[in-house]
């Protein structure tokens, strides 16, 4: 039997400016590593060139690209570009999907993944699923309240 090795991407991991933001995601992965099993996690964050961070929000994004270790557990903050418009919204995730995968296979510091999870189906399924058939890797796709509610 293989041992799990799984990647872990979500945009709702917890960072200091939205601690309770995916708490139960950050909880489910303390649990993995206290049980013995070897993972990563990598939380996309969005971001736009400096020009743009007249807004709060888009500056606490640019912040929270720097915090590489939230509750002592190491998080991989893979920016990535996103115009907050419906259609570039859409090709933004596919465009984070193909970045995974590039980011994966630059070595992730000699971690590789045998599995990729998500959390949710809607951006992270989709970019999960780019990423998963670009590195041939399973992808597990945890989905839940809202998720399920909005097909």
């Amino acid at each position: 039997m293989t041992v799990p090795r799984p990647l872990i991407v979500t945009l709702q991991y917890p960072s200091v400016d939205w601690a309770l933001s995916g708490i139960f995601i950050h909880r489910h992965v303390r649990s993995l590593v206290e049980a013995g099993v070897a993972l990563r996690v990598v939380s996309p964050c969005p971001s736009l060139p400096a020009v743009f961070h007249f807004s709060a929000r888009w500056q606490r994004n640019a912040d929270q690209r720097k915090e590489k270790i939230y509750d002592g557990g190491d998080v991989d903050r893979l920016p990535f570009c996103h115009l907050p418009l419906p259609f570039f919204r859409h090709l933004s995730f596919v465009a984070l999907g193909l970045r995974l995968a590039r980011y994966v296979r630059s070595g992730l510091s000699g971690f590789q993944p045998n599995l990729i999870h998500v959390h949710r189906l809607y951006p992270d399924g989709l970019m999960g699923l780019v990423a998963a058939r670009r590195l041939h890797l399973p992808l597990l796709c945890s989905a839940r309240g809202s998720d399920v509610h909005s097909l």
